[in-house]
């Protein structure tokens, strides 16, 4: 008999130790690529039950349940062009809910951002924001890291800059800007910025 127990069970038995190979970034370690697949495995087959118990997709749930908002950020943050998408991962995601989920869970994806479809934005923010992003530049380079929000003021005026903009459950964050984030640092450069946070896998 098919239940939601079995279905997670054989999701989460998706070749995990196929999929536990070289890191995709210089900046981790096997062990700690091991462990971000475990997690990333066990997230799965949560985002499974809860739509199989649930008979929804988990939604953005700032002020109620946790376990909601995270399974959103999850399911996310595992999308194309996000930071914890890997081809291996997408085939899971894709066996496990049907090609084409993404747009039923995500219907802000058309809309290149979480802001409502046909929104423009204030080309004074984004000029101001393409300052910001001159400014993070210098700082990484005069460095030769990102900035800490230990730091001084300026410096955690950047980094809460940058997080707030790589945040993408947020309004600040759009794919024009997430690009231009990557032609300036280079791809996965989220390792280096938050090194401690799990989304970025």
């Amino acid at each position: 008999m098919r239940t939601v127990e079995t279905d997670v069970r054989r999701a989460l038995s998706f070749s995990l130790a196929r999929s536990i190979r070289s890191p995709p970034s210089k900046h981790v370690s096997v062990k700690q690529w091991k462990k971000l697949q475990e997690k990333w495995h066990t997230s799965l087959g949560q985002a499974i039950e809860w739509k199989k118990t649930k008979g929804k997709w988990p939604k953005v749930n700032r002020k109620g349940d946790r376990e909601e908002q995270r399974l959103y950020d999850f399911l996310y943050r595992s999308t194309p062009g996000e930071n914890g998408w890997t081809k291996d991962r997408w085939a899971k995601l894709n066996a496990a809910f049907g090609e084409g989920w993404e747009m039923d869970c995500f219907p802000c994806l058309g809309t290149g951002g979480l802001l409502e479809k046909g929104h423009q934005r204030n080309p004074r923010d984004e000029i101001k924001w393409d300052a910001t992003l001159a400014d993070l530049v210098r700082f990484e380079k005069d460095n030769g890291r990102f900035p800490k929000d230990k730091g001084g003021e300026s410096e955690r005026k950047l980094y809460y800059w940058l997080y707030n903009t790589s945040d993408t459950s947020g309004t600040m964050y759009s794919k024009e800007r997430a690009a231009k984030l990557d032609a300036a640092f280079g791809d996965r450069w989220q390792s280096r910025a938050f090194p401690k946070s799990f989304y970025y896998w």
